[in-house]
C-alpha cells in the first residue's frame, strides 16, 4: 500500500524516493551524495542537502516528485520570529 500522496515526507525520506525514484541521474546523485554528508557530518549537514536537492529536483515531476518538493519546502522554510517581551 502507498502512502497518501499528501503526507508530509520525512527528510530522509526524501533523499531515498530521489534515490530510488527520480529519473534524473545527476538529481539521484546529489541525494545519493546529500545522505552520505549527513551520515559523516550529522545534523549540521541537514539544510544545506535539502536545499541542494531540492534545487536538483526542480524539473521532477509527478505526484511523488510534488509531495518531495512540498515536503522539503516545508522544511526549508524560514521559522517565523519568536516574540519577545519588553
Amino acid at each position: 500500500m502507498k502512502p497518501p500522496a499528501d503526507r508530509a515526507l520525512g527528510l530522509v525520506e526524501c533523499f531515498h524516493s530521489v534515490v530510488n525514484q527520480c529519473p534524473y541521474g545527476p538529481a539521484r546523485s546529489i541525494a545519493e551524495q546529500g545522505l552520505a554528508a549527513i551520515e559523516h557530518e550529522g545534523s549540521k549537514a541537514i539544510a544545506d542537502q535539502a536545499f541542494l536537492l531540492r534545487t536538483a529536483i526542480r524539473g521532477w515531476q509527478g505526484p511523488r516528485a510534488e509531495q518531495v518538493k512540498r515536503s522539503l519546502d516545508a522544511f526549508l522554510k524560514p521559522a517565523p520570529p519568536v516574540a519577545t517581551k519588553r
